[in-house]
């Protein structure tokens, strides 16, 4: 009989207390017995992810497996050196002692992952839960079924039931998952569900990290080369047919520029995303439901008017062609909410100025705060004045300046605000995420110093006096910071 998830859980919390998570080695076999299932079942999760949206070879293997291999081998590589001991240095008044940075494990950890990347935003966090000494509940998503099961096969292979385990379902399953009480959460997907979650967390002062998303706007200054750009900017837009979370979602382009880059545009997405015979390519990404695919030929059908290229969709593939809106305003459906389609909304601007006022407006006027703090930023521009104001006065998860995507590729990468929270994961910051630091002072003896402290402690009314003429001669102030101000941190040189 299967067992239930409160039963699962309960189960891996009793795993967890044991302590068998906790040793370098028990970590390090984990991760290698992770990185052997993913190899052994690639060729079949190469075939889910055709199957769930058409997803080709080439992006499978970029998207989903090349990052997921190449957080695994850093993991192996480095875990002993992020798991060594931090040493610091104590304040004066706590010497003589020894400072110790330890990085605990938070226990029994859930992990939410969304539909776009299946591999690549389930296993980069399962590896820092992993390396961080926890158990983990993982719940994949429901829209790619197919998928979602391989993932299932991969960690019953590698790992004890009670140690990793997968919970299938939709939203029946997600309501008794977050109705249990985890150490830690880690969810990356829609802010609706972001916000049940995180009120789940409140009742149990569970910590979590949340990566959402937003309209992440493009700002193509006039100072630009502009087929670099436009090459650089179609592959971010239309990679996994729109569908990922940093995704380039809106372009505020420079008047002066505008023409130059409609044309290239539209000349660059017929070379890149047709063939020779005019129809869409075959290995084309669908959309992955048909509630996704109607909603964003929904918001399409409402700005018809405006469509300057594109704008056909084929409702049996769930294709829809890329489709290049214009002469866009704030009031414009697609404008209204986050696209994660292939859809390119033009909005002209004046000015650097005019394009930080227009994403400020995308945020707090039409959707409330939705955008207000995109995942990311894109930047097109050759005057670093330009660039330094952009950054200045956006504020955003993470930002990649004459480029799109390749900031989340193997740095650290975070939310902010409504796009998310938490410092970031991938790589080290993975393994930060999922331990909590802690400092402990060591003492070998009761020093002389702290005799003197507790006698001023709880001699008042004499230290008073003392202090008063000391403070007086020389100003207390000047030197606090040489008393009470230590080092401890999770720094190292080789993580």
């Amino acid at each position: 009989m299967a067992k239930s998830i409160e039963e699962r859980v309960a189960a891996c919390r009793e795993y967890y207390e044991s302590g068998a998570t906790q040793s370098y080695e028990f970590r390090l076999n984990m991760l290698k017995r992770l990185r052997a299932s993913i190899r052994k079942y690639e060729k079949e999760a190469y075939a889910a992810f055709k199957k769930d949206y058409n997803k080709d070879y080439f992006e499978t293997w970029a998207y989903e497996f090349s990052i997921t291999y190449g957080e695994l081998d850093e993991a192996i590589r480095k875990l002993k050196s992020w798991m060594g001991l931090k040493k610091g240095r104590a304040p004066l008044f706590g010497m003589p002692a020894r400072v110790e940075r330890y990085r605990d494990p938070y226990g029994v950890c859930l992990i939410v992952s969304p539909w776009n990347f299946p591999f690549n935003l389930t296993f980069p966090p399962l590896i820092g839960a992993i390396c961080g000494g926890n158990c983990a509940v993982v719940k994949p998503s429901n829209y790619c079924p197919t998928i979602s099961a391989v993932i299932d096969k991969i960690c019953r292979d590698a790992f004890p039931e009670n140690y990793v385990t997968v919970v299938l379902g939709g939203r029946e399953q997600n309501k008794e998952l977050f109705d249990q009480y985890f150490n830690f959460a880690f969810f990356t997907g829609g802010t609706k569900v972001a916000r049940v979650l995180a009120e789940k967390c409140s009742q149990h002062v569970t910590p979590y990290v949340l990566e959402l998303g937003g309209k992440s706007p493009v700002y193509i200054d006039k100072d630009v080369d502009m087929q670099e750009c436009v090459d650089s900017m179609t592959w971010g837009k239309f990679g996994n047919g729109g569908q990922i979370c940093i995704c380039p979602d809106y372009m505020l382009v420079h008047e002066d520029v505008h023409d130059e880059f409609v044309d290239k545009l539209i000349k660059t997405i017929k070379k890149h995303q047709y063939g020779k015979d005019g129809k869409l390519r075959s290995n084309y990404t669908a959309i992955i439901s048909d509630r996704h695919f109607n909603r964003i030929t929904g918001l399409i059908d409402k700005d018809k008017d405006k469509i300057i290229f594109g704008g056909k969709y084929y409702p049996e593939k769930r294709w829809i062609e890329p489709t290049v809106v214009d002469n866009v305003t704030l009031d414009d459906a697609v404008m209204s909410e986050e696209l994660f389609g292939p859809v390119v909304p033009i909005i002209t601007v004046k000015s650097k100025e005019e394009a930080v006022e227009t994403i400020h407006k995308v945020g707090h006027v039409i959707n409330g705060s939705d955008g207000a703090q995109p995942l990311a930023l894109y930047i097109y521009s050759k005057d670093k004045k330009v660039v330094d104001y952009m950054l200045a006065h956006v504020q955003s998860g993470g930002c990649t300046v004459n480029g799109t995507i390749f900031h989340f590729i193997g740095l650290r990468f975070n939310g902010v605000g409504f796009s998310g929270s938490g410092d970031g994961y991938h790589g080290f910051a993975s393994y930060l995420v999922f331990t909590h630091g802690r400092t402990v002072l060591r003492y070998d003896r009761f020093t002389p110093i702290h005799k003197i402290f507790l006698a001023a402690v709880w001699q008042r009314p004499v230290t008073d006096k003392i202090l008063k003429v000391v403070d007086n001669a020389l100003p207390l102030n000047r030197i606090c910071q040489f008393l009470v101000n230590g080092v401890s941190d999770d720094k190292t040189s080789k993580g």
